[in-house]
């Protein structure tokens, strides 16, 4: 936990600048740093080289920045494992700063964290004009913030040969589109996909949407002339034609694209249980109905054989494991199917009376069941902080160790094993063969364009 009084300061010189940050007694941040230069909202990032004195005291509403904590005591040039964090939020939320990814336990283990903040919504994945395919505004940002580190952690006690890139949902896709082989530069030299999400479709299937949403013809070269606030309405009204999907995000994914980084994917079993229409249709009894009516518009090509695995795995939410299926699983899935590098595959999973749902990974994997109890209760029970502790400190020090540089402990995935390290809530870790056989089954590995 952060202390609540009034910390001291402390000051670092780096290619860049000077910043100063809050001395935190075992561990110092930065808040909101400026890595880039933004001429307006839908302008290319441009490297921001001489950022001057930066007072980086308190988190900042910007969403481009990113925020570090590092060990104290830690000097320029010890070369800590660094361990980039982006975050998650539907390419419409979240931000670097965000109390449930602070970078405490990751100093306190050792390492120096970066968290990469990223423009969202139409401005930072939206295509405008004369955008080349598969390049987003979002993802440019992280990329020069990712050149941004390479240039500078080592000022702040980080080895820039040893970063480790974790993504969480909409993050962890942007980690993997980092990863394609049209934008990895070797900025980082493994990626943690957490739960990564992609849309199922992009905006220019979507264009009869955004004409509705906006009140204009040619909407996507009229979004940079809107205000903020016009902006901001259009984007509402849009994202509510959606919601059972993201209603922005880079696409397609095709997982054959990536170069030969290590990764390491995760997803939860019951990712979506929580989703209000699913849960809805699940308590009602309506689950088959509405895969039966719904099933192939979200992506299942065999409805009826998806429904009699369920009928025996999970009957009683159908609807919820077809939501997280629809817009996680199946990206997990063909990241260990087709990427061209080594994959290590893992499934967090939970019990009838606690599902792994969406999001149980974070305060695990950042030891921070404290923060925002309601929130943990949510996803972990009510007495998370006594009974998961245990947990915590498995699912962190797996995380550290791999930063370090040591392999993960468990079989590499490959299409003759399918070998899934699974992490139950209940305490219970072990291996398991093909859990998302369903999954690669009844959805396509690649979204039709």
């Amino acid at each position: 936990m952060v202390p609540s009084t009034s910390p001291q300061t402390v000051t670092v010189q780096y290619p860049g600048g000077q910043v100063t940050g809050r001395d935190y007694g075992d561990f110092h941040t930065f808040y909101s740093v400026p890595y880039s230069s933004l001429t307006s909202d839908f302008a290319d990032p441009q490297v921001l080289n001489d950022a001057g004195d930066i007072a980086a005291l308190e988190p900042e509403a910007r969403d481009v920045a990113l925020t570090i904590t590092r060990p104290a005591g830690i000097a320029a040039g010890e070369d800590a494992p660094v361990v980039v964090f982006i975050h998650g939020g539907r390419y419409e939320s979240g931000h670097h700063d965000s109390p449930g990814h602070r970078g405490d336990s990751f100093a306190q283990s050792g390492c120096v964290y970066v968290s990469l903040g990223y423009r969202l919504r139409f401005e930072g994945f939206a295509h405008i004009g004369d955008q080349l395919p598969g390049q987003y505004r979002g993802v440019s940002d992280c990329l020069i913030g990712l050149e941004w580190i390479q240039r500078n952690i080592e000022s702040f006690g980080g080895d820039p040969t040893n970063v480790t890139l974790i993504g969480q949902s909409a993050g962890a896709a942007i980690a993997l589109w980092l990863a394609r082989r049209d934008h990895y530069r070797g900025a980082f030299r493994r990626v943690i996909a957490l739960s990564p999400g992609f849309p199922r479709q992009g905006l220019a299937q979507r264009m009869l949407g955004l004409r509705m949403a906006a009140a204009r013809r040619h909407p996507a070269t009229a979004l940079p002339r809107l205000s903020a606030a016009q902006r901001a309405r259009t984007y509402q009204r849009f994202r509510t034609l959606y919601l059972d999907d993201m209603a922005v995000g880079p696409f397609p994914f095709d997982p054959s694209e990536l170069a030969e980084v290590p990764i390491i994917v995760s997803s939860t079993r019951e990712e979506m249980y929580l989703e209000p229409t699913g849960s809805l249709l699940d308590r009602s009894g309506l689950g088959k109905v509405a895969i039966r009516s719904h099933g192939r518009r979200l992506g299942c090509t065999d409805t009826e054989r998806y429904i009699a695995a369920l009928s025996d795995q999970d009957p009683r939410r159908m609807f919820g494991r077809l939501l997280g299926d629809s817009t996680i699983r199946r990206w997990v899935s063909a990241t260990a199917e087709h990427a061209r590098g080594p994959v290590w595959m893992l499934e967090f999973t939970g019990t009838a009376e606690l599902p792994a749902n969406h999001c149980v990974d974070l305060p695990l994997m950042f030891h921070n069941l404290t923060v925002n109890e309601e929130r943990v209760t949510e996803l972990l029970g009510p007495n998370a902080v006594a009974e998961k502790a245990e947990l915590a400190d498995h699912v962190h020090n797996l995380v550290v160790s791999i930063a370090r540089g040591a392999r993960p402990p468990w079989e590499q995935y490959t299409a003759a094993t399918r070998t899934c390290y699974q992490v139950c809530l209940n305490g219970e870790l072990g291996l398991s063969k093909d859990p998302l056989a369903l999954v690669r089954e009844t959805f396509p590995t690649i979204p039709p364009t």
